[in-house]
């Protein structure tokens, strides 16, 4: 693993859950189920208006989907004791909610702007090296926004951005070494 590491900052919505890729993987179960060969699923405007009503009732009910490479890199970084901190701007209670019932509870801290100032603030950053006993060299934060670059920056630490695909993950992955 790249050398040093200690502790991994999480951005939360569109590094590991997202609204957009739930959207794909609904739509794709909806239509599994009806029969229907997937088409191109990032071409929304060609759904029909039994699809959008399924889709929509769908989301109500389950909202953001975990993103699995993202959750690959989670058990990686677990398995080494390296430990994950989720730094968002959400809702404390609905992020917490959803780790509760999900089976990665690889997380030592969830900080949210619910008590700290909001990203980019260094502020969450700060209060879990300082927790934990950590030095920013020590630190990187992996997320998908540029207010999770600028809050790495401001903190001192490394910054490594996801764009929901699979190769950014892959690339993560491969720079600490982590088998696929």
């Amino acid at each position: 693993m790249k050398s040093g590491v200690k502790i991994v900052f999480w951005d939360w919505l569109g590094t590991l859950v997202s609204s957009h890729f739930c959207v794909k993987f609904y739509l794709q179960q909806i239509r599994t189920e009806a029969g229907i060969a997937s088409a191109d699923l990032d071409d929304m405007k060609n759904l029909s208006p039994e699809e959008i009503i399924k889709l929509k009732n769908i989301l109500a009910k389950k909202g953001e989907l975990w993103i699995p490479y993202a959750w690959s890199l989670v058990n990686s970084f677990s398995q080494k004791r390296v430990r994950q901190v989720i730094v968002s701007n959400g809702s404390y209670d609905s992020i917490a909610q959803k780790i509760s019932n999900s089976p990665f509870r690889d997380f030592d801290m969830i900080l949210t702007s619910s008590k700290f100032d909001p990203k980019p603030s260094p502020q969450m950053v700060q209060y879990a090296l300082g927790k934990f006993g950590i030095k920013p060299e020590q630190a990187v934060f992996i997320g998908d926004a540029p207010v999770d670059m600028e809050t790495a920056r401001v903190s001192g630490i490394g910054f490594y951005q996801v764009d929901g695909s699979l190769k950014s993950y892959q690339k993560i992955a491969e720079i600490f070494k982590f088998c696929q």
